[in-house]
């Protein structure tokens, strides 16, 4: 099962849109945003590129946090490419254009919002971007290289890259659980990646393949608490997250019931706590 499709995210943007922001997605995003920022302050930022936006995670974590800091000068621009996922983030800039965080608000008034592949950085000269992020992507990319390669070519010298992959998803993992043991067959996970994306070792080897100096790469532990299981795995088992979508595929409507509730006693067995881990990698160049 291929990640990389842009239809099967355009089909669960609405959903990603919705989701608290708080959720385990935001967890890596923030360590990401805390290390970027200490390589190279957001103060001293030309352009902010966010690669593989989502519905908008990111600039929402790094304006509430840092707007204060960038300066009004800086280009802000998130890319992703699926269109679904566009259009979730650009819902998301009208709203937040009008919070009451005053630098936030400015911040999302200024973002510019396109679809891109993250392999085909076309549209960016070379040397032309300060900062270049990419939550959770790079390591579902069909050819990983050439978008560390284009992130690489964009980033003026001295620029910082950061990106972040999955190493375990212990959400995901319960499903998978719960569907073998309603099903009594093997079922395989859909968050199989390539091994170097679930080490520091690994991810440090790629970013220094691609030419990236200075770089550091690190674990970062995702202990998510579920605060209502039963009310969460309501609307979670009849999203249409891809890769939830194809561990259920070919159970019947009473099976992903029964796997429902096998996900809650696994969460709830786990004191509501789904643990994941991640990778987070930055360099310089």
């Amino acid at each position: 099962m291929s990640l990389s499709n842009s239809s099967k995210w355009d089909n669960t943007a609405a959903e990603y849109e919705k989701m608290p922001i708080d959720g385990p997605l935001s967890i890596p995003c923030t360590r990401m945003l805390n290390v970027v920022n200490t390589t190279l302050p957001f103060s001293t930022a030309s352009t902010i590129l966010d690669i593989g936006c989502g519905p908008g995670t990111l600039p929402t974590l790094l304006f509430k946090k840092y707007g204060e800091q960038i300066p009004e000068t800086t280009k802000l621009i998130a890319t992703d490419f699926s269109a679904g996922m566009v259009e979730a983030a650009r819902m998301r800039k009208q709203k937040e254009m009008h919070s009451e965080n005053v630098h936030a608000a400015k911040c999302w008034a200024r973002l510019e919002v396109d679809v891109m592949d993250a392999q085909n950085l076309e549209k960016f000269a070379s040397n032309s971007v300060s900062h270049v992020m990419g939550s959770l992507v790079y390591f579902m990319l069909p050819d990983h290289k050439k978008g560390l390669s284009e992130a690489h070519r964009v980033l003026l010298a001295d620029g910082v890259f950061a990106c972040t992959s999955w190493a375990k998803v212990g959400w995901m993992g319960f499903v998978v659980q719960a569907a073998q043991k309603i099903t009594q067959k093997s079922i395989d996970s859909p968050m199989k990646f390539a091994e170097i994306w679930k080490s520091p070792e690994g991810i440090k080897a790629e970013l220094e393949a691609a030419g990236f100096r200075d770089v550091h790469a690190e674990f970062v532990e995702v202990n998510w608490q579920v605060p209502e299981p039963k009310e969460f795995v309501k609307t979670f088992m009849k999203s249409s997250n891809p890769g939830l979508t194809t561990i259920l595929k070919d159970l019947t409507e009473e099976q992903v019931a029964l796997c429902s509730d096998e996900w809650v006693r696994l969460v709830e067995e786990n004191g509501n706590v789904c643990h994941g881990q991640a990778v987070l990698g930055v360099g310089r160049k």
